[in-house]
């Protein structure tokens, strides 16, 4: 499995990085906290089935995770 820093995580949702602290305070998994050197470590798949249960548009749910991997095709083996 691929994980994403912080950076990666904002890259691929095309969101700041202050979006991707204040979904960490929301409960956004994670594999790894950063700490002492080491970055925040995040799982793609696991993190875009979190954001899709988040409080959205019905509409939107079925195809955000498509959308994501659309917009970043670099993505998609993760």
């Amino acid at each position: 499995m691929r994980t994403l820093t912080k950076a990666g995580l904002a890259e691929a949702f095309d969101v700041s990085l202050p979006t991707i602290d204040a979904w960490l305070r929301r409960g956004c998994p994670y594999i790894r906290e950063g700490a002492n050197g080491q970055p925040w470590a995040f799982d793609l798949p696991a993190v875009i089935a979190w954001h899709q249960t988040r409080d959205t548009t019905p509409a939107t749910l079925p195809n955000y995770a498509q959308a994501v991997l659309e917009q970043r095709p670099d993505f998609e083996n993760y």
